[in-house]
C-alpha cells in the first residue's frame, strides 16, 4: 500500500531535500558496507553507470547501453545533518531471486528506473514499478511507505550516482516540483498551459554542479566553500545559494506563464 504525505518545507520545497537517512549503506571499498552516518568525504563509494555498447570503438545503436560498477570518492556532501529528523519513502523491491531490498529517500530525490537512462524523482514510483539494482539486475517495487527517519545525507560524487542499500540513485534531487525527469518549461496561463521538455534533470544538475567538483578535491580536509554549514540548511554555500536560485527562477518562470 502506498501512503501520501506533504513533504516538509526543510527537506523539499526549499529543494534541499537531497537526503538519505543515517541507517541508508552504501559499499565502500575495502570496508564493506557502510551507513550514512559514518561516511566521510574522500570515502571510495560504489556508483554505477550506463555505458553505450560498442563494437570495434563504434557505437551500435543510440538505446544499447550495459551498466558499470565501479567506485568513486566522496568530493562533498550536498547535505549533511546528522541530528535532524526527516519523511522520507520507503521503497521496498524484490528482485528475481526474492531478494529484498529496502531503499529511504526523500520525495524529489532521484532514482532510476531499470533499463532507462535518466533517473525520476522519487515521489513518481509507483507500485510494480521496477528499479535499477546492484549488478544492472531489476527490482521490482512491491510496497512504498512514508517514514520519520534521522538524519538528512548526500554524498556526492563525480558521475552523479551511488547504490543505496542496493538500489541506483542519483546524487541529486529534481529542482523542479513538477518535473520527475525532465527540466519543463511551462507556456500560457493556468486554462492553456503547456510544457516543453529541455533536458534531463540529472544531466541539468550535473552540468550545474560542476564548478563544485572542480572546487572540491575529494581529500578529508574540503575547502570551506564544499563545507556544510549549519546557517546553511547543513548545505555547502554552492549548493544552498544554487538551490535558492533554482527555486527562484522556476517562481519567476511560472508567474510569468499566468500573464501570458
Amino acid at each position: 500500500q502506498t501512503s501520501t504525505a506533504a513533504p516538509s518545507e526543510t527537506c523539499e520545497l526549499d529543494f534541499s531535500g537531497l537526503c538519505f537517512p543515517e541507517d541508508a549503506t552504501v559499499h565502500v571499498l575495502d570496508q564493506g558496507e557502510v551507513p550514512m552516518k559514518d561516511l566521510r568525504v574522500g570515502d571510495l563509494i560504489q556508483t554505477m553507470t550506463l555505458q553505450p555498447v560498442k563494437n570495434n570503438n563504434q557505437t551500435t545503436k543510440q538505446d544499447e547501453y550495459y551498466y558499470t560498477d565501479h567506485y568513486q570518492p566522496i568530493y562533498a556532501f550536498g547535505h549533511y545533518q546528522p541530528d535532524q529528523e526527516e519523511e522520507y519513502l520507503q521503497i521496498q523491491t524484490k528482485d528475481n531471486y526474492s531478494n529484498m531490498k529496502f531503499l529511504t529517500i526523500s520525495h524529489r530525490h532521484m532514482v532510476f528506473l531499470y533499463d532507462k537512462k535518466n533517473p525520476v524523482a522519487a515521489e513518481s514510483i509507483q507500485l510494480g514499478d521496477v528499479l535499477q539494482s546492484d549488478g544492472g539486475s531489476p527490482a521490482k517495487v512491491i510496497q512504498i511507505d512514508v517514514v520519520t527517519k534521522r538524519g538528512l545525507y548526500a554524498p556526492l560524487t563525480p558521475d552523479g550516482t551511488l547504490l543505496v542499500n542496493g538500489i541506483q540513485a542519483s546524487s541529486y534531487v529534481s529542482l523542479q516540483p513538477t518535473a520527475h525527469e525532465f527540466v519543463e518549461w511551462r507556456q500560457g496561463g493556468t486554462s492553456a498551459t503547456t510544457t516543453r521538455t529541455l533536458l534531463s534533470q540529472q544531466n541539468f544538475v550535473h552540468w550545474a554542479t560542476a564548478p563544485l567538483r572542480l572546487l572540491c578535491p575529494s581529500s578529508r580536509r574540503p575547502a570551506i566553500l564544499c563545507q556544510p554549514q549549519d546557517h546553511t540548511d547543513g548545505m555547502p554555500y554552492y549548493v544552498y545559494y544554487g538551490l535558492k536560485l533554482a527555486h527562484w527562477t522556476d517562481q519567476q518562470r511560472s508567474g510569468m506563464a499566468q500573464l501570458v
